[in-house]
């Protein structure tokens, strides 16, 4: 078996793998027209195998490279993006909500937990896409952070043992914005479903390539 073939069908799955989280969104959020939260672990565990995956192709194929850079530099890449999925894929997100009525969500629900919280001057409006709004849950002393996130809403725990309480508020939220009349931002799911066509379109090709 030729190692182009290897190579064009690797690559093809890869990409396929990659067009499935966006898929996913993207049509469910045109099918129910509402704001949901997902959890980061699902996607996370999809990105971890497709860099483990490309790390193997990459190493099958760099030994045969005599420069010593360009035989690690792959590792070294697939290392700093295991790096940043452990740093950023944590937590839910919200699609399909602008920061306002995402906000109005988040504290009626959690008004709706009893769950007394104090919400600093900064999470009323939401200055910088770059810039976390952290808010205080006085019952368990359980930070909650909302950023923006690749164009949606990322809300996560400080401290990962208060993941269990984030799972609870998310699952509220979910129900909150299913049953509450909240203007939802369909751009979203669009440009989830444009990518995932581009990326299967890039599959395609690569497997197309290979006859």
């Amino acid at each position: 078996m030729k190692p182009d073939f290897v190579a064009n069908v690797m690559f093809s799955i890869l990409f396929g793998m990659l067009a499935i989280p966006f898929l996913a969104v993207g049509i469910r959020g045109l099918k129910t027209r509402r704001p949901f939260l997902i959890s980061m672990r699902l996607p996370f565990l999809m990105m971890l195998v497709y860099c483990v995956a490309l790390l193997l192709l990459f190493l099958f194929f760099s030994f045969s490279e005599p420069n010593l850079f360009l035989r690690w530099a792959p590792l070294l890449l697939c290392a700093c993006s295991l790096l940043m999925l452990c740093y950023s894929m944590k937590g839910y997100m919200a699609s399909g909500v602008t920061f306002t009525p995402f906000r109005h969500g988040l504290l009626a629900t959690l008004d709706k937990l009893q769950f007394p919280y104090e919400e600093p001057s900064s999470l009323r409006r939401f200055q910088s896409p770059l810039l976390g709004r952290t808010i205080q849950l006085k019952s368990g002393e359980a930070e909650l952070q909302a950023s923006m996130w690749m164009g949606a809403i990322h809300l996560k725990v400080i401290h990962s043992q208060h993941y269990p309480l984030l799972r609870e508020i998310a699952d509220a939220m979910n129900e909150h914005f299913r049953t509450s009349p909240v203007r939802t931002n369909l751009a979203p799911f669009a440009i989830d479903l444009v990518a995932a066509a581009l990326f299967l379109a890039v599959g395609v090709m690569f497997i197309s390539s290979s006859f």
